[in-house]
């Protein structure tokens, strides 16, 4: 097993800028499936989102973007690098959304704090992937989420 100190700082960074490329796309628009690597799975139990596989990941978020009903805003924080063999890298973040519903004034409302638990994967186009993306919530939002999320979501 390789130590996670041997990552090199540029590996790690170009890492940090794919956690902040998935916030971004989802919150902007943009196709978030490009991300994942094809048989890539995003799972959020929390919440009722399972998606296997680059076409449905990027087919569930194509609706969202600037003028989407739903607001949100995702922001990661606190990278733990878990684990780094070969050119496969197990990490945990702390995922923290904010959420504004349609007709709601524009302040954040709603606030959601979980983890993240992504297995990321160095591709030989020379950019780092999500081969599989998993979040917990810890503390959820105030709202039902299922109704209320995950139908501007489609």
């Amino acid at each position: 097993m390789t130590s996670v100190t041997e990552l090199a700082p540029d590996g790690r960074a170009r890492i940090e800028v794919l956690l902040s490329e998935f916030g971004w796309r989802v919150d902007h628009g943009g196709n978030v499936g490009a991300l994942f690597t094809p048989d890539g799975v995003l799972l959020a139990p929390g919440i009722g989102l399972e998606l296997h596989g680059r076409e449905a990941i990027s087919d569930h978020f194509a609706a969202r973007g600037t003028d989407a009903p739903l607001v949100t805003r995702h922001v990661w924080s606190a990278l733990r690098l878990v684990e780094f063999i070969g050119n496969v890298a197990r990490l945990n973040t702390v995922q923290t959304t904010f959420l504004r519903l349609p007709g709601e004034q524009p302040t954040a409302k709603h606030v959601m704090v979980g983890e993240t638990h992504d297995v990321v994967r160095w591709e030989q186009s020379g950019e780092w992937l999500f081969h599989e993306r998993r979040l917990e919530v810890i503390f959820p939002f105030d709202v039902n989420v299922g109704e209320s999320v995950t139908q501007y979501d489609r």
